[in-house]
């Protein structure tokens, strides 16, 4: 009524909501349309031993014009934290706040540090993300073994004297620059592969139907945000919009590109299979060389 959708609950009866670091994905279905969305407003019941919530965004997306809207927040809905309330009322974020540098500097942040850092993503990994944290932890399974096969096979290997750098409390020579550089060709090749095998490779319940209408709505989309960006008048806001979508939010664009993986699903095993074999065999020559250096020295 007037335009309104009135209260819903949003809730899974399947997984927990709401919990830190994670994107919840509701669908809500009203009688009609309501037209250009003028606010939102969210709340919670305080209930439970930790209630309170950092909202980052919210983004409304109408399923039958692929329209989004963005409610930006950074703000707690917790009792003890910033104001104290836990009701709060959104309006649609504009071009500037979307390009602000404190916002795009966080956005950005949080980004890398959850999908990019394979140490920090096993425990902040982002719910959209088709690399699964079992994958993460065999990748850095194999990471961590390899580095302990390059750092112990290079281990005082050349004792002739070499020139000293000191930058601060850090003191290095030449020669551990090269040994560093050599480890990185050893190490990260065989890891980049495993990560890109993960990254790249289908999920089961993708085929070749499914790629096609993916195909077919990416190209509506993409007609949808041409004609949405000729709407704005200023040169300069184009291509910064067209920047800050490409970049630093996870777009139609992004998901789709995303769901068409370039290889089969059963590329997932292989990448298992490189993973598996690079820890054992690192593992077996770590315990060899230690052998070699005695009791005192391993």
């Amino acid at each position: 009524k007037d335009g309104e959708s009135g209260p819903r609950r949003l809730y899974s009866l399947n997984r927990k909501c709401f919990q830190r670091s994670e994107v919840d994905v509701f669908i809500i279905a009203v009688p009609s349309c309501l037209g250009q969305l003028k606010e939102i407003t969210i709340w919670h019941n305080n209930a439970g031993s930790f209630p309170g919530w950092f909202l980052m965004k919210v983004q409304v997306c109408d399923m039958q014009t692929q329209k989004k809207t963005d409610f930006l927040c950074n703000q707690w809905l917790d009792v003890a934290e910033d104001d104290g309330n836990i009701i709060r009322t959104l309006q649609p974020s504009t071009l500037e706040e979307v390009t602000e540098f404190k916002y795009l500097f966080f956005v950005t942040l949080r980004r890398n540090l959850y999908e990019g850092h394979i140490w920090l993503s096993l425990f902040m990994k982002p719910a959209q993300s088709s690399f699964t944290t079992c994958q993460r932890l065999a990748t850095c399974m194999s990471l961590l073994m390899t580095t302990m096969l390059a750092n112990i096979m290079f281990y005082k290997t050349d004792s002739s004297p070499s020139t000293t750098i000191t930058i601060g409390p850090l003191v290095f020579s030449i020669n551990e620059i090269k040994i560093s550089f050599t480890s990185a060709l050893i190490v990260i090749p065989c890891n980049l592969l495993i990560v890109f095998l993960f990254k790249n490779s289908a999920t089961k319940d993708q085929d070749n139907s499914t790629k096609y209408q993916l195909d077919e709505k990416k190209n509506d989309v993409k007609n949808s945000v041409e004609e949405d960006e000729e709407k704005l008048k200023a040169k300069h806001y184009n291509s910064r919009l067209k920047y800050i979508r490409s970049l630093f939010f996870y777009g139609k664009d992004d998901d789709i590109k995303a769901k068409n993986k370039l290889l089969p699903h059963w590329f997932i095993y292989i990448a298992y299979l490189i993973a598996f074999v690079t820890s054992i065999v690192s593992a077996i020559f770590v315990i060899m060389y230690g052998f070699t250096y005695g009791k005192i020295k391993s």
